[in-house]
């Protein structure tokens, strides 16, 4: 039976273990990167992080992903530096900027379900590879798939790792310059880390700045998450956290991925704000304060409170295809000049151009934390202001599934797709169409909705915005009327 060819989505290579995703898929990725780092560095050096999926194992157990993927690497020449336990993705992220090492390789699914699994390749810079990248890498592993790799003359060295504080410590670093004066002691926080990579992470930081009222949730890492949604933006997969963060009288809820690059946040009254919401509370406050803020980029799936924060401030405001691989150039644009940007993506990623150009789900939890300290006020308080000052956006989203076959024809309806055809089927006059990724309609009032096919999975996501809920819904009806047309 032939195997699944490689084939990068919005983030590397995913795919359900032991059907689409192989131990053959691992070792042609491992030898592609191997190859395209060979072309600048004779002896690279890369370092490997994983999840608790199945098949990452931290101790290199036989027949593992992770045993596969640095065995392949050493074959290769490669210096591989590997955690020796599970480590989220920014940490990678962080640390081939930090250690300046040519790249690293991530075995994680992010927010997938547990029987997904993949791997996906940050290069030298720290972000997400961009398509010019995955493209090549993608070429070269289709072509040694199920075949037997040739090996290098020289073995690279294996470095085992196990120090992780590192990081924890120079976020909080960054944040508390921000807030000199400010402890955050005496807050009441309440972590969900979906069983994942975080747990530890935040227990350096809460320890690190003396809390004394923090709890983690669904902390011991598990390669099933406990059965629970690891998406950490789904709303229902929150509702035991917001009820924790009610009961408890906690000052915020917190929660990730397993991989450790999403989030979302519940508030003070058991609420949960989006990611654009969480984005403008920072950014406004951090302006209030004087800090360099010039900029933040987002994507087409993103919420309209993000280009009413930059409007009325005088900041940049650039939009991109969906994926974090994206914003990388405008966020190193911003490091080199060091000024701050921040960009965010609707899905839960968040970061800065003074952090790392990779999303970081503990970055934007730090900062609400460190801003509701220093003005006294809480979470509930300071998203009213803030929706007072920019205007309330009811964002939505939701998903439909189809079979694999129904794709193509998906695909050619969304891209012959015309303003004339389209009017029809909505209820609002619909002002211009935006192809920049899948289907966004836009309506004469500025309200939207958008369709785009997911990378990894057979489904269609589907975003909308209005200034009303009702709306905003009834949009997502009419459009999946045309995805299932």
């Amino acid at each position: 039976m032939k195997i699944n060819p490689v084939k990068f989505g919005t983030s590397g290579h995913r795919g359900i273990i032991g059907e689409t995703f192989k131990p053959d898929h691992i070792q042609a990725i491992a030898y592609a990167v191997s190859k395209f780092l060979g072309k600048e560095t004779p002896s690279p050096s890369i370092v490997i992080g994983y999840d608790p999926r199945e098949g990452n194992s931290p101790s290199l157990e036989e027949n593992s992903f992770t045993k596969l993927l640095v065995d392949t690497l050493l074959d290769q020449g490669v210096n591989v530096y590997y955690y020796d336990t599970y480590v989220p993705t920014p940490l990678i992220s962080k640390h081939i900027i930090q250690f300046s090492l040519q790249g690293g390789l991530i075995l994680t699914a992010s927010h997938n379900p547990p029987e997904y699994n993949g791997i996906k390749f940050n290069p030298k810079n720290g972000a997400p590879a961009p398509e010019l990248i995955t493209k090549e890498i993608e070429s070269i592993a289709n072509s040694v798939l199920e075949k037997e790799l040739p090996q290098s003359k020289e073995k690279g060295s294996l470095t085992l790792l196990s120090e992780t504080t590192w990081f924890s410590k120079e976020l909080i670093t960054l944040i508390s310059n921000w807030f000199p004066e400010t402890s955050i002691s005496h807050s009441t926080v309440i972590c969900d880390t979906k069983y994942g990579t975080c747990a530890p992470v935040w227990k350096t930081i809460f320890e690190s700045l003396q809390l004394k009222n923090y709890e983690l949730v669904n902390s011991e890492p598990r390669s099933d998450f406990g059965g629970i949604e690891p998406n950490p933006t789904n709303t229902e997969g929150l509702k035991d956290l917001m009820q924790k963060v009610t009961l408890n009288n906690a000052s915020i809820g917190i929660s990730n991925d397993p991989d450790g690059d999403r989030f979302s946040i519940v508030d003070d009254l058991g609420e949960q704000l989006i990611p654009e919401e969480a984005t403008a509370i920072i950014t406004d406050y951090l302006i209030q304060r004087g800090l360099p803020v010039t900029e933040i980029v987002t994507t087409v799936a993103s919420s309209g409170i993000v280009k009413a924060v930059t409007s009325l401030n005088n900041l940049s405001y650039n939009e991109t295809a969906v994926g974090f691989k994206h914003f990388a150039p405008f966020l190193e644009t911003a490091k080199n000049k060091s000024e701050l940007s921040f960009g965010v993506e609707s899905s839960g990623g968040l970061t800065c151009s003074l952090h790392t150009m990779e999303k970081c789900g503990f970055l934007p939890g730090l900062c609400l934390l460190y801003i509701m300290a220093d003005s006294k006020k809480s979470l509930s308080e300071l998203k009213m202001a803030c929706l007072e000052k920019y205007g309330k956006f009811s964002f939505q989203e939701t998903s439909a599934t189809f079979d694999n076959d129904q794709k193509e024809t998906i695909v050619k309806t969304l891209n012959s797709a015309e303003l004339k055809s389209l009017s029809p089927l909505f209820s609002k006059p619909i002002s211009k169409l935006d192809k920049t990724d899948g289907l966004k309609v836009i309506f004469d009032n500025n309200d939207w909705v958008l369709i785009r096919l997911s990378g990894t999975e057979p489904l269609a996501r589907l975003y909308s915005e209005s200034k009303n809920e009702t709306d905003a819904n009834q949009y997502l009806i009419e459009a999946k009327t045309l995805f299932l047309h």
